[in-house]
């Protein structure tokens, strides 16, 4: 049969070694914790300790936490932040924009920037700098200290600063324009919520926005297609394609400017002058009908001397009327 040998407890001054060994490796894993806290995770919740928080300079509140482990500290929200959305809510109300709208033209966003550590307030069209600075300062003018302010311009308001620029008067007309976004912000910097004036600004907008569109088959145009597209096409082939009604001054510029060497109407829409088109038309005996036509309108302003011209003229439209009556094609060129 056989005997075991009975378990005998280890000698006393054993045990104390171990327990000392086991303190002394607790009292480290606690001293590491304690030297080492930004290795845990960031994301984790930790108890509120006492004396002042881990992140220096940071607002925090205290709060429950869920799990019944007190509280923990939190980053609470910048005031000014809440402050200056809200302007920017109130901004975009006053001045009637479309928030939320398909392109957000004009809603004002209050947008921080973490490198340059400031504010900006940003929109499309809508008011200009100067509009929305002065009410900022009467609304908020503790929080507004230090704002920025950047306005951009939709496509369209861009197409629409460069059709002005292209036939504003003040620039040479024998000159061929070159545009760049640049001179477009500095036209409308002053104009509130560009928008065509006239029928034929609206048309000549929509004219060059489509042909980019179409020739990218994309919904966007950005600034520096639509001066490129100005530069080098002019102003002329868009109105042609624009359907817009012509003066008769334009009428006879737009078919006799090429043959009489006159670029200023292709890039600025420059007629020619009315004495020199009275005389083409005069001089072109394949001219139809609407050309006589357009002449005979701009007799009034020619001098005396052209108004013997006008029974020849005059003849020339009713034989052409004569031959539509008779089934013939009356538009057709005169021989």
């Amino acid at each position: 049969m056989l005997r075991t040998a009975p378990v005998r407890p280890p000698p006393a001054d054993r045990l104390h070694r171990l327990q000392d060994a086991f303190t002394t490796a607790a009292d480290d894993s606690r001293a590491r914790a304690d030297r080492y806290p930004d290795q845990d995770d960031a994301n984790a919740v930790h108890p509120v300790r006492d004396g002042p928080p881990r992140y220096p300079g940071r607002t925090v509140a205290h709060r429950a936490s869920p799990a019944g482990l007190g509280g923990y500290w939190r980053p609470m929200t910048s005031d000014r932040a809440t402050r200056l959305r809200r302007l920017a809510r109130t901004l975009t109300d006053r001045f009637g924009f479309q928030a939320g709208g398909p392109h957000r033209h004009g809603a004002v966003e209050a947008e921080w920037s973490a490198s340059a550590r400031a504010w900006t307030f940003a929109w499309t069209d809508g008011p200009t700098v100067a509009q929305v600075r002065a009410a900022c300062l009467e609304t908020e003018p503790t929080a507004s200290e230090g704002l920025r302010y950047a306005r951009t311009l939709s496509e369209d308001a861009v197409a629409l600063g460069a059709v002005r620029l292209t036939v504003s008067p003040v620039t040479d007309a024998n000159r061929r324009p070159f545009l760049s976004p640049a001179d477009i912000e500095a036209l409308l910097k002053d104009e509130p919520s560009p928008a065509p004036r006239t029928d034929r600004e609206r048309a000549l907008v929509y004219a060059v926005l489509y042909e980019i569109h179409d020739a990218d088959h994309r919904n966007q145009a950005q600034a520096e297609e639509i001066c490129n597209i100005v530069n080098r096409y002019g102003l002329a082939m868009f109105l042609r394609r624009s359907g817009a009604e012509l003066s008769p001054v334009e009428v006879l510029t737009a078919h006799y400017a090429a043959t009489h060497a006159h670029p200023p109407w292709r890039h600025r829409l420059a007629p020619m002058d009315a004495v020199v088109l009275f005389r083409a038309v005069r001089e072109d005996l394949r001219a139809t009908t609407e050309l006589v036509t357009a002449a005979l309108a701009l007799l009034p302003g020619l001098p005396a001397e052209y108004a013997a011209a006008e029974g020849e003229l005059r003849s020339r439209l009713e034989h052409a009327v004569s031959l539509a009556q008779s089934g013939k094609d009356g538009n057709s060129p005169f021989r």
